[in-house]
């Protein structure tokens, strides 16, 4: 089954909003019609300024829209919340277009008129979401889009998150497993098929640091965890989201988060409280999936003629696909294939375990300043950085953004310390921190921290300006 990434859902709010603005336009046409309809004489795209108004109208709309909530992703919602939460948008949203429309005394509408819009765009939009709630519940009952789901017991309080999980298929969560204190335990199955798969204090460490887990739940009384504080330390130090089911006594751990911010949440009815190390940002994450999508399709376009030709160039002056194909590691640890062109000799990998004793790196990463198994043409378009361009693609897919962490090889990532593994919490990138920084001169632990540094103070602005930065980095000529 394909396990694609959480943050498409930020593809997915990008396509929800493309499609209200559609829609808002489609209701400003159709006003006229129901207009009539109804026997009055209220015309609106005919206005004379109907352009002006139809853009105030989308504007206010969408800022409504994003107030409430509309973008965000619809794991948690049912129905009945889908459907209070678009009255709510579109009623703001009307009261904000008729105040505007009458401070700047927009002559030949009137309240007719723009009630009949706001009622024409609600039931566009109660359909519209209907039929996206049915399809991502759909798409996810099917195994798309999932979460992966640790939990930490498996008595009463496991238990009824393991009931809200599956309960909920649309939701997209699934359990792999449950770990409990005593060794007794191990190997008991629960609701739903779920598992006892190993102890806290044995098995803990090894399946965060090695398996794809998106979620830590907390299911046992905190006072009964010895040690607990570091469970939860480790869980924060790799950029885990974590969920305490209360007793609310996250205090008797005397545990204070050093990068994480908590915040209470409802996950599927139930009451939680969460700690999560990546920016709380649902807005800005939003247009950083916008920007992702918008700028891979315009640089593709771009950047055509120069794929093309740095194609036909690998073609012909070497033997071997003209893409390098290679497994690397994205978000939470989920593998993905990443696209370059190909640089090396066709047995590149295979001259690697030949070379490691070369390895210019101080840290798992591999990495040669005169590497041997590069081609004449390879050499140019690592200056160049021509080769990172098929990424793109990879932008597209959802697996990568414009600006994150770059993706390492799952082998680099066994190596990883705990703190290290955090910069795998957020979606990689095309360019970061390092790239515009250090570029290649600098150690490993460096790096680490310049990505970490990255996630901590992320913003929209950081994003512009590391892209903006990345353009004389490159131009320097010093990849490799």
């Amino acid at each position: 089954m394909i396990t694609l990434y959480d943050e498409k859902e930020k593809l997915i709010g990008a396509s929800l909003l493309f499609f209200d603005i559609v829609l808002i336009g489609l209701a400003f046409m159709a006003t006229d019609f129901f207009a009539k309809g109804l026997g009055q004489d209220l015309e609106i795209v005919t206005h004379p300024r109907s352009a002006l108004v139809l853009l105030m109208c989308t504007m206010i709309y969408l800022i409504s829209f994003m107030f409430f909530g509309f973008y965000k992703t619809f794991r948690h919602q049912s129905m009945d919340q889908l459907f209070s939460m678009t009255l709510v948008g579109v009623l703001f949203g009307s009261m904000g277009v008729i105040t505007l429309m009458f401070v700047l005394d927009v002559e030949g509408l009137n309240r007719g008129v723009l009630g009949i819009f706001s009622l024409t765009i609600l039931a566009f939009l109660v359909c519209a979401k209907t039929m996206a709630f049915v399809f991502l519940k759909r798409f996810r009952v099917r195994g798309y889009n999932y979460k992966n789901v640790l939990i930490i017991g498996s008595k009463t309080r496991a238990q009824e998150m393991i009931d809200a999980i599956y309960r909920h298929p649309g939701a997209g969560y699934r359990v792999i497993g449950c770990l409990e204190i005593d060794n007794s335990f191990v190997g008991k199955t629960l609701n739903y098929g779920a598992e006892v798969i190993g102890t806290l204090r044995e098995h803990y460490r090894d399946i965060v640091m090695n398996q794809e887990i998106d979620e830590l739940v907390f299911a046992i009384p905190l006072d009964e965890i010895r040690d607990g504080a570091d469970y939860v330390a480790l869980a924060e130090e790799m950029g885990v989201n974590i969920r305490v089911l209360p007793d609310w006594q996250i205090h008797r751990m005397t545990y204070s988060p050093g990068t994480a911010s908590i915040y209470y949440d409802k996950f599927l009815g139930l009451p939680t409280l969460a700690l999560s190390s990546i920016p709380q940002k649902e807005t800005e994450l939003f247009l950083k999936a916008v920007i992702d999508y918008a700028g891979a399709c315009a640089l593709l376009v771009l950047t055509s003629p120069v794929m093309a030709l740095t194609a036909l160039a690998i073609k012909l002056t070497s033997p071997g696909p003209i893409l390098f194909r290679q497994t690397r590691s994205g978000l939470n640890g989920r593998r993905f294939t990443v696209y370059k062109f190909r640089s090396m000799t066709a047995d590149a990998e295979q001259m690697k375990e030949e070379l490691k004793f070369f390895n210019e790196e101080d840290g798992p990463a591999f990495k040669i300043k005169d590497d041997p198994r590069l081609t004449p043409v390879g050499r140019f378009i690592r200056t160049a950085s021509i080769d990172e361009l098929p990424q793109l693609i990879n932008v597209l897919r959802g697996e990568m953004s414009l600006v994150g962490p770059r993706p390492p090889i799952p082998e680099e990532v066994t190596h990883y310390k705990p703190w290290q593994r955090r910069r795998l919490s957020l979606k990689p990138g095309l360019t970061c921190i390092w790239q515009v920084k250090a570029r290649n001169n600098t150690d490993f632990n460096t790096w680490m921290k310049l990505d970490l540094e990255y996630i901590d103070n992320w913003s929209i602005f950081l994003d512009l300006k590391l892209l903006l930065l990345t353009i004389p980095a490159v131009l320097s000529g010093t990849g490799r």
